[in-house]
């Protein structure tokens, strides 16, 4: 049988590049091969509540004193320099032709990523933006820009950060070959963001200062822009953390806001037992995130999760750790937004289908936006 570290051996400039973690993995693979890694590892040992309405944070009614409070308190924190935005920026867009899904076009000429920087330049043009990348991303979303000279955003207001690299397990925890022989390697989750910003000497300059706020981002989710209510909004919960929350329709899956060991936390739809009562759930995560800076000054033990997936015909086993789980260990507010307009702040974007219809309330929303340089 051929040697992991055989599999591997060509391949290591690429995994020392990306901050790949030898020991972890052959501590994961282990679990695996030894069947301590079944799929119910992922669940929860114990009772879960669905938590009252009370316990989220509803959106001040547009147009009153308490939106225009909190609207002003979120614009001094911008205009101060104390705000920063990190986009996750690490995903391929398979359903969209294999491509850096950032640079796909939401509408012509614009991209995910030129239309996050043309927001941002316009509503916060102070803020340092931070790109999460993954080997799959960085070199090709580097391009991307210099090609569309920034779309008219400050370069050096922009940091590119990477995402660790792993490498993909069969069921029996062997690592997994592709067809010509070759390893297949995958980015670990968005977890690996409090490792990589804790290590980021450019992060950590701007998280010295007790005052300052980050938010977190998909590239995907193009409403869920730099509002000053909402960073008005998460300084008025006093919380390290906020989570926005979105009313969950049906078919949706993904984190959900649950009491689960006397906490109120994100907990993901492939930890819940099989008769959970997914259709009492009224809200579920965004995954668009604020922090105060100063959590990303420590390490969390986040969970190693196995996610079980298919490659053509294969069955393939990936260990990754998820951002929202933050919420275990730091107390969170969960903020309600809509997912409609005029104030939609989540618009789920996974296939091309989902993007007819977008340019109208794109063009009404953003009325300034232009093209690619």
């Amino acid at each position: 049988m051929v040697t992991s570290e055989k599999i591997l051996a060509a391949h290591q400039g690429l995994l020392k590049t990306y901050g790949f973690n030898a020991d972890l993995f052959e501590k994961l693979q282990q679990k695996l091969k030894t069947g301590q890694f079944n799929p119910s590892a992922n669940l929860v040992t114990g009772p879960l509540t669905i938590p009252a309405p009370t316990a989220f944070t509803s959106a001040p009614e547009e147009g009153s004193q308490h939106a225009t409070a909190l609207h002003n308190k979120g614009q001094d924190a911008i205009d101060a320099g104390r705000v920063a935005l990190v986009v996750l920026n690490g995903g391929m867009a398979t359903r969209f032709g294999g491509k850096v899904k950032g640079a796909v076009d939401v509408i012509k000429d614009l991209s995910f990523l030129g239309l996050r920087l043309q927001v941002t330049q316009k509503l916060a043009p102070k803020v340092p933006i931070f790109l999460l990348n993954s080997f799959a991303t960085h070199e090709k979303t580097k391009q991307h820009l210099e090609e569309n000279a920034y779309f008219n955003c400050d370069a050096q207001k922009i940091i590119h950060l990477n995402q660790y690299i792993s490498v993909r397990l069969k069921p029996d925890g062997e690592i997994f070959q592709t067809d010509d022989g070759q390893p297949s390697f995958y980015a670990p989750g968005h977890g690996d963001l409090f490792s990589v910003l804790g290590q980021s000497n450019d992060f950590q300059e701007f998280a010295k200062h007790e005052d300052h706020i980050l938010m977190v981002v998909n590239v995907d989710n193009i409403f869920a822009d730099l509002c000053p209510q909402m960073i008005g909004r998460h300084l008025e919960q006093a919380k390290a953390l906020s989570v926005e929350i979105a009313p969950q329709h049906p078919g949706d899956r993904g984190g959900a806001p649950l009491e689960y060991q006397n906490k109120l936390q994100i907990i993901e739809s492939f930890r819940l037992p099989e008769d959970f009562p997914h259709h009492k759930v009224k809200f579920f995560n965004t995954n668009t995130l604020i922090f105060n800076a100063h959590v990303f000054r420590k390490e969390y033990p986040l969970t190693w999760f196995r996610a079980d997936k298919r490659i053509g015909s294969h069955d393939i086993v990936q260990f990754e750790r998820l951002m929202g789980e933050i919420t275990a260990f730091e107390d969170a507010a969960f903020l309600e937004v809509s997912r409609s307009e005029p104030n939609c702040r989540f618009w789920p974007i996974k296939t091309q289908n989902d993007l007819k219809g977008l340019e109208k309330p794109l063009r009404l929303r953003y009325p300034w936006l232009k093209p690619s340089p």
